[in-house]
């Protein structure tokens, strides 16, 4: 994802709206050209967190379609990576804190029987 913005160019939507089935209408202006493209029908998981590779249809050059907040994560990704593995150290600290009380319950429940 990195790489993909840094070597495409990237624009969040102007306009975003879900319709009555659950899919999304955007509208979004092409970084290269300046066509305004309006799309319809997209299925989109998240609505703060999406992306999507996309070519603009008058000059056919690609571009990334985010979220606002994806931007500003993708932007900032160096910035966040040491936050990601103290994260991850702490999660992996608890499973396992978990895990231990776990198994002296367990051990514990075999005394008693």
């Amino acid at each position: 994802m990195k790489n993909q913005t840094l070597a495409r160019k990237s624009v969040s939507p102007t306009y975003l709206k879900k319709d009555d089935k659950g899919f999304y209408s955007l509208s979004e202006v092409c970084p290269y050209c300046g066509n305004v493209h309006q799309r319809n029908n997209w299925d989109i998981p998240n609505k703060h967190l999406y992306g999507f590779t996309v070519v603009c249809t008058k000059c056919y050059m690609r571009y990334y379609i985010a979220s606002p907040l994806s931007l500003i994560l993708y932007r900032n990704y160096h910035h966040l990576y040491g936050f990601r593995i103290w994260k991850d150290k702490v999660v992996k600290r608890i499973k396992n804190w978990k895990q231990r009380l776990s198994i002296e319950e367990f051990k514990e429940k075999l005394k008693n029987e």
